[in-house]
């Protein structure tokens, strides 16, 4: 199962070359999709968000 911190279509290079399919965990966990590209669960907070989280 490919897990990478690279955003998915970084990823599909070594998902093209696997035999089996499974999903794709993407963003460090934050983003799981399945076969075919739908997000199977995400996990994102908005900007404001992340501003707070900086201070």
């Amino acid at each position: 199962m490919p897990v990478s911190a690279r955003m998915p279509k970084g990823v599909m290079n070594v998902v093209d070359k696997m035999p089996n399919f499974c999903p794709i965990i993407a963003y460090n966990g934050t983003l799981v999709l399945d076969e075919m590209g739908r997000p199977l669960n995400s996990q994102f907070f908005d900007a404001a968000e992340a501003v707070k989280l900086m201070k």
